[in-house]
């Protein structure tokens, strides 16, 4: 048989800490039977729900807190703590806001209804998180033109006997090199058309001009063709067909013949060209006619 309970001595602590505000409250109570026997070191089921305006709306926070009691039935437990997402949600400064606790010692399913009760002062110290995203309104501070910034003059310095350029004094730059350059030293700084090498002005490289640089890697400008070369030798004509007389610059003295000669014919030349004369036969005489042409008889 389900025993009945109810609670006794609630009271809610909130645990502050310096310069944070938790999210959460302490909830203690006492559980006792309705005999009024505490139960000691029982478990029990409680739910806490959060009500909004009035005691019989829907509960804007709801959370099952299993829990053990002690010797002496005490009960302690973090509102909040189960649904920290429901209970930052709500906004405290729509109150008024109530606590409804329900208990169960089973499985759960079977609450039974202990009372409602109005959260006053204390949980509403959750309120004072708000304060930190308060927005700034400050008609002042808005209508300032923040781009001019602050000027400060001179007389407005009390605890400065000079404060202007003149008065600026450095010993470690004045004694160095940097102290004599002149706006005339620096005018060329940085124009490099003021540069001569003299040097560089004597190199082959001073005549390469960026066209010449164009083609420096670009291979495919050469075909491959013998006649594409600069600079190229000129070479005699060469007789491809194999015929003497096809060579070019013949020499003048270079006997041409009609035919092929053979063992024992003699060469005569009538004028013109040379000729050939067929070898005689036994007993023959060589003898030259009136044109001076060779005769065997």
């Amino acid at each position: 048989m389900k025993s009945t309970f109810f609670l006794l001595l609630c009271f809610f602590l909130i645990d502050l800490a310096i310069g944070q505000v938790p999210n959460g409250f302490n909830y203690q109570t006492v559980a006792r039977s309705s005999g009024g026997t505490i139960m000691s070191n029982a478990d029990v089921q409680l739910r806490i729900s959060i009500l909004q305006g009035e005691t019989t709306r829907t509960p804007v926070s709801t959370e099952l807190f299993n829990v053990k009691t002690n010797d002496f039935g005490l009960i302690n437990l973090i509102v909040g703590s189960k649904d920290p997402v429901a209970f930052e949600g709500i906004d405290w400064s729509k109150g008024p806001y109530f606590l409804k606790v329900e208990i169960d010692d089973g499985n759960g399913t079977n609450f039974s209804f202990i009372g409602t009760s109005q959260l006053l002062s204390v949980p509403y110290a959750l309120h004072s998180k708000t304060a930190q995203y308060a927005p700034e309104n400050d008609p002042i501070f808005s209508a300032w033109d923040k781009s001019s910034g602050i000027s400060i003059l001179e007389n407005q310095i009390s605890d400065i006997s000079h404060f202007t350029n003149a008065d600026e004094k450095d010993p470690v730059f004045s004694n160095s090199f940097s102290a004599t350059i002149k706006q005339s030293d620096i005018a060329d700084w940085n124009i490099k058309r003021t540069e001569t090498d003299p040097f560089f002005n004597a190199s082959v490289a001073k005549n390469i001009t960026l066209n010449d640089l164009s083609k420096w890697n670009n291979k495919s400008d050469f075909d491959g063709k013998y006649t594409s070369l600069t600079n190229i030798p000129s070479f005699h004509k060469i007789a491809l067909t194999g015929n003497f007389n096809d060579l070019s610059n013949l020499p003048a003295n270079i006997i041409s013949l009609s035919k092929p000669p053979v063992k024992g014919d003699l060469l005569y030349y009538d004028g013109a060209k040379w000729m050939t004369l067929p070898i005689g036969t036994s007993g023959q005489i060589l003898t030259i006619d009136l044109s001076g042409v060779p005769v065997w008889k």
